[in-house]
Parts: C-alpha cells; structure tokens; sequence
C-alpha cells in the first residue's frame, strides 16, 4: 500500500487541460470547514513531475484545503506517467456519485485524441460499453447552447437528445431555452421533437411548443397476428408455440378459424 505524505499545497499543480466544468461553492465551503473541524480522511492522488506534483484525484479536496487556508494536504504520490494518469482521471470521474456527462465526454475525448486510443480501447480501459463511449463523444457535437445546460443539470440526457435531433437551428434554439427556463422531461422533449417534426410550430417565442395529439403517452398494447386465423390481438391473448413448417402450412391450408373460434381461443390459449 502507498505511503501518505503531507505535501504542501503550494507544490501541487493542477492538470494544465483541467476539465471539470463547475463547482458548488457551498458545498466547497461546507467540506472546508468539515476538513478544518476533522481532518481529511480520504487523501488525493498526485504524480511527481520533477520537484512539483500534478493531481490526479482530489481537485475538490485540494480547493478546500486552499480556501480552509490549510497549508499543507495529505497525498498518495503514485509511479504513473502521463496516459496512466489521464486513465486515473477518467475512472474518477467515471465512477463518482455525481457524474458529468460533459466532463466524462471530455475525459473520453482526451483519451482518444492525446494518446490515440480508439473507442474500443478506451471502453475496455474504463469498462465501459462501446456505445455509452460513442454516445459520450457524441455530446461534444452538440451546439454550446445544449452542452451548457447539459453540464449544468438543467436538462437531462434523454431530453437532450431529442431536442439534439431538431434540425432547425432556430427552432431547436428556441426549444432549448424554454426547456431550460420551465424544466421538461425526455417525454416532453421527444413530444416537442414531433411537433417540430409534424410542422406544429408556434411563432411565438415565448409560448412553449404545441405537443401533437399522437405523442400521448396512452397506453398502447403490443400486437400480433395469429398464425391460424389471422387475426391481430394482443400478446397477452396469443400462446407461443413451437411448429413445423410443412405442419404451420398445412394447418393453413384448412378451412379458417371463424371469429367466435377465435374469441373461445383467446380464453383457452395457454
């Protein structure tokens, strides 16, 4: 196990491509003074470079122990080079409770672009899904305008992505800004995708998208046809059953099941 050494402050560089996006400077200030009042209990990560150390893990613990005037941090100095600490970073990011997709878009696009891994390398180095990392990248493609509130928390992924998918700069502008300022739900944005889509847009930029009548979210009950009688149901009301071809074909080409048949099969399909 790595030593823990005190290290000051003052020694310690952040990464010079630093890619959190934001901070909440109340909760910072609340884990300075809990850092003043018992001390760090979890100790960040740095790599020596030369006489001075880059961080690895723990950017909001070391703004804390600076704002808390504190003057020297509790560190765990770990033998990587420059790949493996980008790779730290990116499973830090990855795997904390509060995620940034942004972030963790960006972090994947320095992986790719810095050191040349592909998007299958780099799932298997975060254990990741090559779509959720192709689905990360994607996000850098989206207008500013998206990405911010994105970053923020002000709209979800889901919704994101539908709003992403308005091909009318303006009209998807417009849109962004009233999800930002009345809130909406990947529901509600695929329903604005549609109206878009349907040619329902207001011309009144301030008065939210008309969301069409088909975009419901009713019930709609999956359908099948019956191999027999031909008739579409729900699958609720259909058995499964495993049959010969030449047998399917021959049952076929007997006299059709009637209606009232095939309403009494609906009570005794298994």
């Amino acid at each position: 196990m790595s030593e823990i050494e005190e290290i000051s402050v003052d020694l310690i560089d952040e990464p010079k491509d630093q890619q959190r996006i934001g901070i909440d400077e109340e909760k910072l200030h609340e884990l300075a003074q809990s850092i003043k009042d018992h001390g760090l209990l979890n100790p960040i990560h740095v790599f020596a470079n030369g006489p001075r150390f880059i961080l690895i893990a723990g950017w909001r613990r070391l703004k804390a122990h600076k704002l808390a005037s504190l003057a020297t941090i509790k560190s765990i100095v770990l033998p990587v080079d420059a790949l493996e600490a980008d790779l730290l970073r990116a499973h830090e990011n990855e795997f904390r409770e509060d995620i940034n997709p942004i972030e963790s878009a960006i972090y994947i696009s320095r992986l790719q672009e810095k050191h040349g891994k592909t998007v299958e390398e780099i799932s298997k180095l975060l254990n990741r899904s090559v779509v959720y990392v192709r689905g990360r990248l994607d996000l850098l493609n989206y207008p500013d305008y998206l990405i911010e509130p994105i970053a923020s928390g002000a709209i979800s992924l889901g919704a994101a992505s539908w709003l992403n998918r308005i091909g009318d700069e303006t009209i998807r502008s417009r849109y962004v800004g009233f999800a930002v300022r009345g809130g909406i739900t990947a529901s509600q944005a695929h329903s604005w995708f549609q109206s878009w889509d349907l040619g329902v847009v207001g011309q009144n930029p301030d008065v939210p998208p008309i969301i069409p009548e088909s975009s419901t979210n009713a019930y709609q009950p999956l359908k099948a046809d019956c191999i027999i009688c031909q008739h579409s149901d729900e699958l609720g009301n259909l058995g499964m059953y495993y049959i010969h071809p030449a047998c399917e074909q021959a049952i076929r080409s007997t006299t059709p099941v009637n209606d009232s048949q095939n309403e009494e099969n609906k009570i005794s399909t298994p």
